[in-house]
């Protein structure tokens, strides 16, 4: 299970699509342990400590040392711009106190479209630098792009530039812009999803060569639109309606996504969310189309199956992730977030991304978690 701990509004960058906008006070150290440690007695073992840009409190070291402090949790993630990792010094505080992962709105590999979007001149090279640090002390990385009408055709450029400038980038998590918040001031930047999709088709096929694992999101394309990718959705592999935060979840679909007329006789109708509701207001439904075809069938079938297999016969489900492609790129991406895990119980592996599906040590463990 996960969960996310909101320690700040307050933000170094003025992103022109941030959606966080509702104003309050930073979180006090006492309160955020309060809440830490109940999270921690809900069965809470993902968390994720965000903002704002959570690396502007002042506790935020303190809170990560409380949080690991507590040995419940398998990770512990920064949700940041990196900005503030340019500082190495500071990167490494927060590492002795127990951060493993930082997950990085980096939204362009050009200066000028980065610094566009973030509103700052200089961000760019602040953002980079931070993402070069968390790398260089070992801290899982992912990035998370958000995708819009002024960085989309880049799409294919931007991962070209983190293979070979950002090797060793743990994972791509391909937002897609929510028309909320500061976009009402700037409309144009909500693209078409479809305009986007041959883009964005493009990038995903190149991550899937070199075996950079990536991810569709919540924040995401609807299925129909994930070309062909959708085991790589996490509406494919659990709704955010069955997270951690259940009814949580489930408001936060139905207050803020919703599905077209043609949705209907969709295959995967249960498991994708939809679009935005704001998106539906601008660009309508058009795009969406109902997934009908044999390989649709054919995914939840395998899905089916792999489940069934978990529970009687864990030999065959074990043979499932070493054999099928899909499913052993599910379970690399799967083992990188599971890292600092395996690493406090002894395991030791290459995370590179240059290094393909080495997981003999650590596999069974990741089958059996995903069952």
């Amino acid at each position: 299970m996960d969960a996310i701990i909101r320690i700040t509004q307050r933000c170094n960058q003025r992103c022109k699509f941030c959606n966080v906008v509702k104003e309050f006070e930073d979180v006090s150290l006492d309160d955020a342990k309060i809440r830490i440690r109940k999270l921690a007695e809900d069965g809470v073992q993902f968390l994720s400590i965000s903002g704002g840009e959570p690396t502007l409190h002042k506790d935020l070291s303190e809170i990560i040392s409380f949080a690991s402090s507590l040995d419940s949790f398998k990770s512990i993630t920064l949700q940041t711009n990196a900005a503030m990792l340019s500082n190495e010094v500071y990167v490494e505080r927060l590492v002795s106190s127990g951060l493993d992962a930082v997950f990085v709105a980096f939204h362009s590999h050009l200066p000028e479209v980065s610094d566009g979007l973030t509103l700052l001149n200089g961000s760019w090279g602040k953002t980079v630098l931070g993402i070069k640090n968390a790398l260089r002390l070992g801290l899982i990385v992912t990035l998370n792009p958000v995708i819009n009408s002024f960085n989309y055709l880049e799409l294919p450029s931007y991962i070209r530039f983190v293979d070979e400038e950002l090797n060793g980038v743990n994972s791509i998590s391909f937002s897609f812009i929510q028309p909320l918040g500061r976009v009402e001031d700037y409309p144009g930047l909500v693209s078409k999803m479809s305009d986007v999709q041959p883009y964005l088709k493009e990038a995903q096929d190149y991550c899937y060569e070199k075996k950079i694992p990536f991810f569709n999101p919540y924040c995401g394309l609807p299925l129909c639109l994930s070309n062909r990718y959708e085991v790589f959705s996490t509406e494919f592999a659990q709704s955010v309606s069955d997270s951690s935060e259940e009814e949580a979840g489930k408001r936060r679909v139905e207050d803020m996504k919703t599905k077209g007329d043609s949705c209907e006789g969709c295959l995967l109708f249960g498991k994708c969310n939809g679009v935005w509701k704001s998106y539906g207001d601008i660009h309508g439904f058009g795009e969406l189309r109902p997934m009908v075809s044999e390989r649709v069938v054919g995914l939840l079938a395998r899905e089916e199956l792999r489940r069934k297999e978990a529970e009687g016969n864990e030999e065959r489900l074990q043979m499932l992730g070493r054999e099928d492609v899909v499913l052993k790129s599910v379970v690399y991406a799967e083992a990188l977030t599971m890292r600092p895990f395996f690493v406090k119980r002894g395991f030791s592996f290459d995370v590179g991304n240059s290094s393909g599906v080495q997981l003999d040590d650590c596999v069974d463990v990741v089958i059996k978690k995903l069952s």
